[in-house]
């Protein structure tokens, strides 16, 4: 199975880029393929993720 983790930050617990990386771990620990994708909404984060 292939996976899209596209996420935007947990403010304040950890950045896009932090939960894509935990779910694409979760995913490869099941078998999965995951492709990890930082998001943004235009407000914090957003220089991060580009």
């Amino acid at each position: 199975m292939r996976v899209l983790a596209a996420v935007d930050k947990f403010r304040g617990t950890a950045t896009a880029a932090e939960v894509a990386r935990a779910i694409g771990h979760a995913c490869w620990q099941l078998g999965h393929d995951c492709d990890e994708v930082g998001m943004a909404d235009g407000g914090e984060g957003t220089l991060d993720v580009l």
